[in-house]
């Protein structure tokens, strides 16, 4: 099953870069042509996006862009760019969420159930055989859906993660010089939210082994928990380990293949540097700059 979370994490993390260069296109734009031409132009794609496509998807490059753009006007830096666009998608997603089930009530959980079966069927048309390689088998899904289901919010929450992560790394590499040398790169997690994780995972594991039941208010709340927090060490993990495979003389090809095929055990890595603060330790080694 937890397997199956990182599966999902990864998913996840593939569609937010998707909107994440939306998003930086879009900051781009709207700082070369300035506030008033930027915001028309912006808004304009974003209701043209809502009627073709889905709100969802047109609304949070959208925001991201304006926030985004906002944080660069005010010479805010990487990481509080980065919590900015989170905490504004995660109020939308927050006010989505609480009229789900303000207007649903115990019918949500149905619809949920909908929703995970169509990110199911997603994963098995998925590119490079993700569903038979790594995925459990619909059975076991179907298993798991009491909790999977808990963990959809989570999942949305983390998408928003990934989004304000991707679009000012994207930003940069369109417009160079937006941020310092090395700040995307040597981005952390705030050590704190290693006890989100830890509580959080405590709780779903006892959930799910029936040692523990909890009310439904808790399930939601440690499955997404778990599932936002991961987010953040599945990311992290990630930075550390091209950093490491950078500093070992890798070819970025033979990197990339890396984190394909250990790609399972980055979250471990990323938990791990909290601690460890591994790229900081690595730069001094070699004379540098510690990551910011």
């Amino acid at each position: 099953m937890l397997s199956g979370f990182l599966v999902f994490g990864v998913f996840v993390a593939a569609l937010a870069a998707s909107l994440a260069a939306l998003s930086a296109l879009g900051t781009r734009f709207y700082l070369r042509v300035g506030p008033r031409r930027g915001f028309a132009t912006l808004t304009l794609f974003g209701v043209l996006g809502t009627i073709l496509l889905d709100f969802e998807f047109a609304a949070a490059p959208l925001l991201s862009a304006f926030v985004l753009a906002g944080g660069v006007q005010r010479g805010w830096n990487f990481s509080k760019n980065l919590w900015a666009i989170f905490l504004a998608l995660a109020v939308v997603t927050t006010l989505r969420w609480a009229i789900v089930f303000w207007n649903l009530g115990d019918d949500a959980f149905a619809m949920l159930r909908e929703r995970l079966l169509e990110v199911v069927e997603a994963l098995r048309n998925a590119p490079g055989q993700l569903w038979e390689m790594n995925a459990p088998s619909a059975e076991e899904f179907l298993r798991a859906s009491y909790w999977w289901i808990s963990a959809l919010p989570g999942y949305n929450y983390a998408r928003d993660f990934f989004l304000a992560f991707f679009a000012p790394a994207l930003l940069e590499a369109i417009r160079p010089g937006t941020w310092q040398k090395g700040e995307a790169a040597g981005w952390r997690v705030p050590w704190y939210l290693v006890w989100l994780f830890l509580a959080c995972g405590f709780g779903l594991l006892a959930g799910v082994s029936g040692w523990k039941t909890f009310p439904r208010a808790a399930e939601i709340a440690f499955a997404s928990g778990f599932a936002v927090s991961g987010a953040f060490f599945l990311l992290q993990g990630t930075l550390v380990a091209w950093a490491l495979l950078g500093r070992l003389g890798f070819p970025r090809w033979a990197g990339i293949l890396g984190l394909l095929l250990f790609w399972r055990t980055l979250p471990v890595l990323g938990l791990a540097d909290v601690w460890l603060d591994t790229r900081a330790r690595l730069a001094q080694k070699a004379g540098e700059k510690p990551p910011l």
